[in-house]
């Protein structure tokens, strides 16, 4: 769990929020098989930024509601990000038609 993903506020000291042999939940934001890596993040499961700083206990107990959320989080940007390059396809396909067509 890298200090940048346990919270959306700055951690100046990881040890302080989470000591080591600590048991925590977490989201694999990130899985490498090629690298064997994985990343792992708390932050995503914080409603608010903060609050792994201020209430992790009750982070985690939320967890399984947040890692829910944060799925279809990615499901819409995913359905979105599909979307916006469909219309730049179709796009530059017109563009290409219509110039084609001032051509003749």
């Amino acid at each position: 769990l890298h200090i940048s993903q346990v919270s959306g506020e700055r951690v100046l000291d990881l040890e302080k929020v989470l000591p080591v042999d600590t048991k925590i939940k977490c989201v694999v934001i990130e899985l490498d098989t090629e690298k064997r890596r994985v990343a792992l993040s708390t932050k995503a499961l914080e409603a608010k930024p903060g609050d792994m700083l201020r209430d992790k206990e009750g982070v985690f107990a939320g967890a399984e509601a947040a890692v829910i959320d944060y799925q279809l989080s990615l499901e819409t940007s995913q359905i979105q990000r599909k979307a916006a390059a469909q219309d730049v396809i179709l796009g530059l396909e017109d563009a290409i038609m219509g110039s084609g067509d001032s051509s003749n």
